[in-house]
């Protein structure tokens, strides 16, 4: 049956092998539990993408999908099943990626059992600055359902306007958004690297995000 598809239809065979060769610079494994060298060397081409990938709409896809990639990289088993774009039932949302948290280390745990975080969605914006849109879409995935503390993944550096709009939201909301850049990336894949527990620097932009709205 698929042999007959590809022969009577193949503008589908082109269209995925078109889809393939665009994506085909994102095409790393994705691994755990990896002998150092290994580790090195995929921590090291995950960072050389993400300095390739420039701003902007055209290449959010990229951008979005590299960080699917990143994210597994950094917290694989502890995140499990990572899925872009996960819809709800009736299709009215839309998050970027989602995990299953099904850790037991204490922050991830923490999350779950504190914050109701059985899954935790990762917005990803591939843009110089972040808009007022971009945390009230965050917040309104954040409930019952998926927890109340996301991840808002963006190219630029956190400025004050960003750590007050997340700020406002908790208060108003009680929803948290902690608010990840190029920067923070790097330094979590730098220490996954030389072998430091990169869901430690998740914890520490936790506990600076709790005291500030004290």
């Amino acid at each position: 049956k698929v042999v007959q598809i590809s022969r009577s239809e193949i503008e589908r065979v082109d269209k995925y092998v078109s889809k393939k060769e665009r994506d085909s610079r994102l095409a790393l494994p994705v691994i755990f539990d990896s002998p150092p060298l290994v580790v090195t060397k995929l921590g090291k081409s995950l960072l050389q993408f993400l300095k390739k990938i420039n701003h902007g709409r055209k290449e959010a896809s990229y951008y979005q999908k590299l960080i699917l990639q990143i994210l597994n990289f950094l917290f694989e088993p502890e995140l499990i099943a990572g899925k872009i774009e996960e819809a709800t039932i009736l299709g009215t949302e839309r998050r970027d990626i989602i995990f299953i948290n099904d850790s037991e280390k204490t922050f991830f745990s923490y999350l779950r059992n504190v914050h109701k975080n059985f899954v935790i969605v990762f917005e990803t914006k591939n843009t110089y600055d972040l808009t007022v849109e971009n945390f009230n879409q965050l917040g309104t995935y954040l409930g019952d359902k998926t927890g109340y503390c996301g991840f808002l993944i963006t190219r630029n550096n956190i400025s004050k306007k960003d750590k007050l709009k997340a700020i406002s939201i908790y208060n108003n909301l009680k929803r948290i958004i902690l608010i990840l850049s190029d920067q923070d990336i790097e330094l979590m894949i730098n220490d996954r690297i030389i072998g430091k527990d990169p869901m430690r620097y998740l914890q520490k932009c936790y506990r600076e995000f709790m005291v500030s709205i004290q």
